[in-house]
């Protein structure tokens, strides 16, 4: 480790700049002449997380964890990020990137941690780990994240709305099993948006989980599980290309008031609009060929 002579930092051996107080290292670790210059500190920073000021002039260290670190390579010198959550992390990341301080190409490692269990780690280039971060694949590739996360929405929408429909088919000849079907895709619905807005609402959220999953092995143990499992692959066909379509028309939209990296490159979004549109209409085409053929009863 070289620690800095400043600050008190231990930094990587092979860093050029502090990544606490930015000043240039020697060799050794001592500050170069052009940082002497700078106010003195009252005593070393201690290479913690958490040192908080109490009244009385008091410290008091607090054990905290990191969510996620960020630690960058670039032009021989190392920054890191480390907050106390990843929202903050990422932002700081963004406004680094934002003022051309580092590089899509820059040597990035991400290190998520939760509680005491090893970090999961990310490696890459930048351009590549910011990907799973929509506020930083935002300032590259707006109208390609915004096209990825619609082919998200679409699977899920056509799921439902498949389920939905065989539960009406159903219904024809048996009506306890399609209200099942149907009453399964509301509770998996209403369960996963409860989970995904973080609403803590265990009246709902815990029965329509366990819904979730007894209907299913309810209409499995009934013979329907081939229909279930054929209606949500179908579902998640013929939405995902129209959802895609949809997401990068609403990233074309969304993009002029998007904040851009300096070095972002030019996405084509005319062709990110007409491959899944195109794909969509031969599917959709396919599809309602093979729908007159073997269910003649839904085109009435």
């Amino acid at each position: 480790m070289k620690k800095c002579g400043y600050c008190g930092f231990e930094n990587d051996e092979n860093a050029y700049v502090c990544s606490d107080c930015e000043c240039s290292l020697g060799e050794s670790g001592h500050v170069t002449t052009a940082d002497t210059q700078r106010p003195p500190l009252t005593e070393p920073k201690a290479n913690t997380m958490g040192q908080e000021n109490v009244s009385g002039g008091e410290s008091q260290l607090q054990q905290q964890t990191t969510p996620l670190r960020i630690t960058i390579i670039a032009d021989s010198a190392t920054r890191q990020y480390a907050e106390q959550s990843a929202e903050t992390t990422v932002a700081a990341l963004r406004a680094d990137i934002l003022q051309g301080k580092i590089t899509k190409e820059a040597r990035t490692r991400f290190e998520i941690k939760d509680g005491d269990a090893k970090p999961r780690t990310i490696e890459g280039t930048l351009i590549q780990c910011s990907a799973r971060y929509p506020q930083l694949a935002d300032l590259y590739t707006p109208v390609s994240r915004l096209a990825h996360s619609g082919m998200r929405y679409g699977i899920g929408v056509g799921i439902f709305v498949n389920f939905i429909l065989l539960g009406i088919l159903v219904s024809r000849t048996n009506q306890t099993f399609g209200l099942a079907i149907m009453g399964m895709s509301v509770c998996f619905v209403i369960a996963v948006s409860l989970v995904s807005f973080k609403v803590n609402l265990p009246a709902v959220q815990t029965p329509c989980m366990l819904a979730a999953v007894i209907l299913p092995a309810y209409l499995g143990f009934n013979g329907l599980f081939p229909q279930v499992l054929g209606a949500a692959l179908s579902g998640g066909v013929l939405g995902f290309m129209p959802g895609m379509t949809v997401g990068a028309i609403v990233g074309v939209i969304r993009r002029p008031q998007i904040p851009k990296a300096a070095d972002a490159l030019p996405e084509n979004a005319a062709l990110r609009i007409a491959v899944p549109l195109v794909v969509s209409v031969a599917i959709w085409a396919s599809y309602l060929t093979l729908a007159r053929e073997l269910l003649p009863e839904l085109m009435k």
